[in-house]
């Protein structure tokens, strides 16, 4: 769904800004609608688990997985998910006969299990996105390497309430182009809701890359989520 080369191009302003190194600015609580304790590992921390070691941090907190029976090239440690993450559904918005979309790294997994934790404590049931995996097209020019190529990428529009609504990026985030995403006020539920979403991540360093519909209009409607291998930087857009 992200134009891979205004992606490219967020991340590369944002490490110049920083000269390479991405300091965590403190989000405060008071935006975050209570205090959340992670428990699973920062990015950077996630990344760097061999893949046994990924596995079995999943098996223990109780996610249900199993390897795809197709090839997925480019995916390190690739796994389906099998029932719910944290109390929660985590599925692709359209199923399809061969799941290439709902494909995701164990890296990955780890850290939808925290957004999934997020979002159950805000009344989430169900989590829905277009695509983790999207693999190599023929004809397709890899110019600028995409998370999604590596099951790293999460590409999120819908959250499901426990009282039947939909929550739509499209519609409910309060977007304002180009400004920080994690300052100012919204003005409804669903807007602080999915504000407070996007930022508790970024506080706590669970992706790399957090880019909301105020990054640009490839990203206009949806939440683009990743987790980059080795980067120590925290990008939030």
């Amino acid at each position: 769904m992200e134009d891979g080369q205004a992606l490219a191009d967020l991340i590369a302003t944002r490490l110049r800004e920083e000269d390479g190194r991405e300091p965590l600015r403190p989000v405060g609580p008071e935006i975050l609608g209570g205090p959340h304790v992670p428990r699973v590992p920062s990015a950077y921390e996630n990344s760097r688990l061999a893949p046994e070691e990924c596995l079995a941090k999943l098996e223990s907190l109780g996610v249900a997985f199993a390897k795809p029976s197709f090839e997925t090239p480019g995916v390190e440690t690739p796994l389906l998910l099998k029932g719910p993450v944290a109390g929660v559904i985590v599925r692709p918005r359209w199923d399809r006969p061969k799941p290439e979309n709902a494909v995701m790294d164990c890296h990955l997994a780890l850290a939808v299990f925290d957004l999934a934790e997020r979002a159950r404590e805000s009344g989430v049931t169900e989590i829905l996105y277009y695509s983790a995996y999207r693999p190599l097209r023929r004809g397709d020019r890899p110019r600028n390497p995409s998370q999604h190529r590596a099951g790293l990428g999460l590409d999120v529009r819908w959250l499901v309430l426990r009282d039947g609504r939909t929550l739509d990026v499209l519609d409910d985030f309060e977007r304002s182009d180009g400004a920080p995403p994690c300052e100012g006020e919204p003005t409804t539920h669903e807007g602080r809701l999915l504000r407070d979403l996007a930022c508790g991540l970024y506080r706590d360093a669970i992706f790399n890359v957090i880019l909301t519909p105020n990054a640009n209009k490839a990203h206009h409607n949806h939440f683009h989520l990743d987790v980059t291998r080795g980067a120590k930087w925290h990008i939030v857009r």
